[in-house]
């Protein structure tokens, strides 16, 4: 756990003196976190804003004159907090506020406490890192800022995750969330006199791309700014990733091959669009009858059923008619153009297209 000026808290420092945006908040830190600079740095960081920090909080020139660092209590009250916390599980690094971050409920008085929440990595050493992040959300005011600073990549064994960004960009997306920035730095762990690199935001990127082009082999930071906008009455982890939910929903047919009645209608369509056209049913089963009677009245598209276990030529009574068997090495003298697949069971669904997907390149198709 850490500060570093060209990290997360520079998204603090993008406030910093502008009319007393820190005054009467108060800030959260996830940890009580070590200052990783130079009180001569953060001097001149603040005078290029044109900060004028609160002298009878802490002197900076005092501590830059002995060399020292400065406490990270300290450091956020210079910039205008009123109130600056530090959760922990423990208190043994100096946290006031002692709590799991990852219990199932939080007390009432940290609830809609905190004006800013600064996790400066925090989140990849709670194995519940799904519970920590609501609590987190739970913990902010509403117009209140969390500010995550976590890992990437490179931190094999650092905590017991690295994080992507669609982590946090769903996660904030799907929980009464604006995310105000959202890119990830790069740098060289072992030589820090490597000028570190920056990606663009990683909502409109390829994140993966950007890391094997700029930063490959570096150590890689997560930088995240979400503003809470909405309290929700039940925060929600159990969300589809957004990247596969919109392939979802641009390619809905990946999902209908699975749908009894999309099945259904797309005979029906089938034969008002294309009269002609033959269809037949793999399966001679309970769901085939089923179909034959869902389809009542477009049984003559309907040529007969393929089931590798019954002799062709034979014939299966169903409840409604009889159908003949086919036999599926004689599909195109039949002049079947659609084959349905006559079940309810995924595994089974799949089975049935694995078996004749050869036929898909000779023009037949699989429902």
């Amino acid at each position: 756990m850490g500060i570093n000026l060209n990290m997360g808290f520079t998204q603090i420092l993008k406030y910093a003196g502008r009319g007393g945006e820190f005054k009467q908040k108060n800030i959260l830190m996830l940890g009580k976190q070590d200052v990783n600079f130079r009180c001569g740095k953060l001097k001149e960081v603040l005078s290029r804003r044109g900060f004028q920090y609160r002298k009878n909080i802490v002197d900076i020139d005092d501590i830059d004159n002995s060399n020292k660092k400065i406490d990270s209590y300290d450091l956020f009250k210079i910039l205008g907090f009123e109130e600056v916390h530090a959760l922990d599980i423990s208190e043994y690094e100096g946290a006031d506020i002692i709590m799991d971050l990852a219990i199932e409920s939080i007390e009432d008085k940290y609830r809609n406490r905190f004006d800013f929440i600064y996790d400066g990595g925090v989140l990849e050493h709670i194995f519940n890192a799904p519970q920590a992040i609501i609590n987190i959300s739970q913990m902010l005011k509403i117009g209140g800022r969390v500010i995550h600073d976590i890992p990437v990549a490179g931190w094999v064994d650092h905590g017991f995750y690295s994080f992507s960004p669609t982590f946090l960009i769903d996660y904030y997306t799907n929980n009464g969330f604006f995310i105000n920035d959202i890119y990830m730095v790069g740098y060289d762990y072992k030589n820090l006199k490597v000028i570190n690199v920056v990606s663009p935001d990683v909502r409109y990127n390829d994140a993966d791309e950007w890391v094997r082009t700029y930063a490959e082999g570096m150590n890689v930071l997560l930088i995240c700014d979400a503003t809470k906008v909405a309290n929700v009455e039940k925060y929600d982890n159990r969300f589809t990733q957004y990247s596969y939910k919109c392939l979802f929903e641009s390619i809905p047919r990946n999902y209908e091959r699975y749908s009894y009645q999309y099945r259904i209608n797309r005979v029906k369509e089938i034969c008002a669009g294309k009269s002609n056209d033959k269809i037949a049913i793999y399966g001679s089963g309970k769901t085939v009858s089923k179909m034959l009677h869902d389809l009542s009245g477009y049984e003559k598209n309907i040529v007969g059923i393929y089931d590798r276990n019954i002799q062709s030529g034979s014939f299966v009574q169903f409840d409604m008619i009889s159908m003949q068997v086919l036999d599926i090495k004689k599909v195109h003298d039949d002049g079947v153009k659609y084959i349905v697949c006559g079940s309810e069971k995924q595994d089974v669904i799949d089975i049935i297209r694995e078996r004749i997907a050869y036929l898909k390149a000779e023009g037949v198709k699989i429902i």
